[in-house]
């Protein structure tokens, strides 16, 4: 992967399952899962 392969843009609303899937997945590495309220909504 080079630099030009990265694409740097603003969240849409559609990235939001995405967002939520990064997140919850950092939070259950930490063994935080818990901590996470959010919705897609």
């Amino acid at each position: 992967m080079t630099k030009e392969d990265i694409l740097i843009r603003r969240a849409e609303r559609q990235d939001v399952p995405l967002l939520l899937d990064f997140i919850r997945g950092i939070a259950r590495y930490e063994k935080m899962e818990n901590e996470v309220i959010a919705s897609a909504k």
